[in-house]
């Protein structure tokens, strides 16, 4: 396992990449996250939701951005869809009190329909948009962030 931090003045981890995950929340109200290639196993996304939990009981808005370009639709099988699914069921609540927009960014059309299907079983309350290219996905979170003054 890897793992690396970097500490904010508060001393919290503001960047840390574990299990090939690189969750960076150094522009708050956006977190960013770079998915790992492969996803087998749902470890590392408890942790993933773990630190997206202790974010949201702050009760300030987030953005998240989730870049999912390394990621191959070929090892994000139904039992990791459906697990991660019921993760964000869990969470949902919590997420919806404090959530403005998710911008997904994707390099393959396959990977996209895999997201898009998971939406079918994880519906959102908030903004959601996917998109092929950064800076589509960053125009779109700062589109959400004007609309709701952040």
């Amino acid at each position: 396992m890897s793992y690396n931090a970097c500490v904010d003045a508060e001393g919290e981890s503001a960047r840390e990449e574990r299990h090939g995950f690189l969750l960076d929340m150094t522009a708050l109200p956006v977190v960013s996250v770079r998915y790992p290639e492969s996803m087998r196993d749902i470890e590392p996304m408890r942790w993933l939701f773990g630190r997206y939990s202790q974010l949201a009981r702050r009760g300030q808005p987030l953005c998240w951005r989730h870049d999912l370009r390394r990621t191959r639709a070929s090892v994000v099988n139904a039992r990791i869809r459906r697990e991660i699914a019921d993760l964000d069921a869990r969470h949902r609540v919590l997420f919806e009190t404090v959530g403005v927009c998710e911008a997904r960014i994707f390099a393959s059309d396959a990977m996209r329909l895999v997201a898009t299907g998971y939406d079918w079983i994880a519906p959102r309350g908030w903004a959601l948009g996917n998109f092929m290219n950064p800076e589509d996905a960053d125009a779109f979170i700062a589109k959400h962030r004007a609309t709701r003054g952040i």
